[in-house]
């Protein structure tokens, strides 16, 4: 019976009845500010903007760390008798 009464369960079951009136608000924020963003720029507007920041973020930021990590990490020394491919 205590566990059913530990504290750390009680939070479980309680969290999302003290943070749903957080969540309504934020879809709430998050409607108004696309609707405005929306109304007030063109369509054309928001499709090139909006591909060109998912491209960036999503394709050029990885890709560019990946290649700094491979050019500025050095790689392992290999033992002289240790091949590649088997021959």
């Amino acid at each position: 019976m205590d566990v059913l009464l530990s504290l750390p369960i009680v939070s479980y079951f309680a969290a999302p009845m003290l943070t749903s009136w957080s969540t309504s608000l934020n879809l709430l924020f998050f409607y108004m500010t696309w609707t405005t963003l929306v109304f007030s720029h063109s369509p054309l507007k928001i499709e090139l903007v909006g591909t060109l920041a998912v491209r960036i973020v999503f394709w050029l930021v990885p890709s560019l760390f990946f290649l700094a990590f491979d050019t500025l990490v050095p790689t392992p020394p290999r033992s002289p008798g240790r091949r590649l491919s088997p021959s």
